[in-house]
């Protein structure tokens, strides 16, 4: 059944991106000019979330979940952030994801060292970053291990802000890394 709704919300996520083409495009033949207007507005409306006074780029029901919910989910991280925030200590954010808990602690911390591996998700943290016009936090694109060297990073599903990648051949439970 979950399969038939993701196919199903896959063909009508196709056919509104066909339909507002075409609305653009139509509005361009109006306007004696390109245009890109609806493309936009929804973009900017579907992309970003404002929370606690900060707009974070959300493209992913995922994404918007990593960003919001886990300052519910991960309160503890907010304590310990309330709780140890010195400014002239340095934050280190490893696996920060979309950014949302260094941009927290910058407002709170002198430095914040924030390490993403995952590419994809990367892209959003740093936007984030330059968003929050936070000027002490340093986004790093590596991971790190128990051993100095280059190695693999194993994604277990390739999407943005995605969780559970691993460096080497464990997985986040000392298991054989397997992807989805």
């Amino acid at each position: 059944m979950v399969k038939y709704l993701e196919i199903i919300f896959k063909i009508l996520n196709k056919l509104i991106i066909f339909q507002i083409y075409y609305i653009d495009y139509f509005i361009s033949l109006l306007l004696r000019r390109r245009t890109f207007k609806l493309q936009f507005s929804i973009a900017k409306k579907l992309t970003t979330s404002k929370y606690l006074g900060q707009e974070f780029v959300t493209r992913t029901q995922l994404e918007r979940q990593r960003t919001v919910d886990r300052f519910t989910i991960e309160s503890n991280l907010t304590n310990f952030i309330d709780t140890f925030a010195v400014k002239h200590l340095i934050f280190w954010d490893i696996g920060s994801c979309v950014g949302n808990f260094s941009i927290y602690a910058a407002r709170k911390f002198g430095t914040v060292i924030s390490i993403e591996p995952d590419l994809l998700t990367y892209s959003t943290l740093i936007q984030n970053v330059y968003n929050s016009k936070m000027d002490n936090i340093e986004t790093y694109p590596f991971g790190l291990f128990s051993t100095t060297g280059i190695n693999k990073l194993n994604m277990k599903e390739f999407n943005i802000a995605g969780a559970y990648n691993s460096i080497g051949r464990l997985d986040h439970q000392g298991k054989t890394f397997t992807s989805q």
